[in-house]
């Protein structure tokens, strides 16, 4: 068979030399390199130059069995190819289950905590304050330290040496799981003066500035402050919050902007807001929470005492129990 190149139509654009012999008895002869059926050129919407089977020229179809046999392997590698994926699959499932259906590794290890752990050794804070402590949250806080251990005396009082130091009682991830805007944390502490002289040990109050993007003035960012005002017997600091609750009620008549009662919704087991600071207590603390928002504007201000205040209390009494 004389070989003369592509038929007309589709394909690449370019014809074999005449000269160039014939398929069966003459020299072989090929396509010129990078050009032709190696890297056919196409025109807009013409589909791809003709396959040519062996012994068959360009000139005609190849023949039908050869075409069925083909659709018949094409058909066979995507039936393998399917198969495979399935093995895949089951062999996946079947090692992240254990033989009685549990996922692997579940044994009888407990469930991970829905509150990541804080990291140990915050800015301003003991390094050990948070070993070995549960995380959990409660009532919308985070307890991500322990619990406050005071140890109350038989006369119902405790010794200033063992309140915990104002500004350990919030760690970095508890403020920012509360004010995720925050940049850099910074503490500033003040000890407590008693009335026969001398200082507490500890700081019994704490202001965390906590930077935000929406501060009016970078020199007077938005802050959080917490006051530690006495750690006695249940009934005592119950009944020394009332009186507070009380005088602060007194004065709504007067000014009742300046004071809302929230009893318990803070999760603290009173609560009130007094003008400047929510004034609450939880077993055998009695303490503040105040700070403001530092975008100045007024709505915030309310916004920032029932958001972020608010989350503070719950943290707080959380290790208060």
């Amino acid at each position: 068979m004389s070989w003369q190149g592509p038929p007309s139509g589709p394909g690449p654009t370019w014809l074999p030399p005449p000269d160039q012999g014939t398929r069966g008895g003459g020299p072989a002869s090929q396509p010129p390199t990078g050009t032709g059926w190696d890297q056919p050129q196409y025109g807009r919407g013409a589909a791809p130059g003709p396959q040519w089977a062996q012994g068959q020229g360009p000139g005609g179809p190849p023949p039908p069995g050869r075409r069925k046999g083909g659709l018949v392997a094409l058909i066979a590698v995507g039936c393998v190819f399917l198969l495979l994926i399935g093995v895949g699959a089951v062999v996946a499932v079947v090692r992240l289950t254990d033989k009685d259906g549990t996922p692997s590794g579940a044994g009888s290890a407990a469930p991970p905590s829905t509150v990541e752990q804080p990291p140990t050794g915050p800015s301003g804070a003991d390094s050990g304050a948070d070993s070995g402590a549960d995380s959990g949250e409660s009532a919308g806080g985070v307890a991500g330290a322990g619990a406050f251990d005071v140890p109350i005396g038989s006369d119902g009082a405790s010794d200033p040496k063992d309140w915990p130091d104002a500004c350990k009682m919030l760690t970095d991830a508890e403020i920012k799981a509360i004010v995720p805007q925050v940049g850099t944390i910074k503490r500033e502490g003040q000890h407590g003066s008693f009335l026969g002289g001398g200082e507490t040990p500890h700081y019994v109050e704490c202001r965390h500035e906590l930077p935000l993007p929406t501060d009016n003035y970078p020199d007077s960012p938005s802050d959080v402050i917490v006051s530690l005002d006495s750690v006695a017997a249940a009934d005592e600091t119950k009944a020394r919050y009332g009186r507070y609750l009380a005088s602060a009620g007194r004065a709504e008549a007067k000014y009742p902007d300046q004071f809302e009662d929230y009893g318990s919704r803070f999760g603290a087991d009173g609560c009130h807001y007094n003008g400047s600071s929510l004034s609450c207590y939880t077993g055998t603390f009695l303490f503040d929470v105040r700070g403001r928002d530092g975008s100045d504007d007024d709505s915030y201000q309310v916004r920032w005492r029932e958001k972020q205040l608010a989350a503070v209390v719950r943290t707080l009494s959380a290790k208060m129990r």
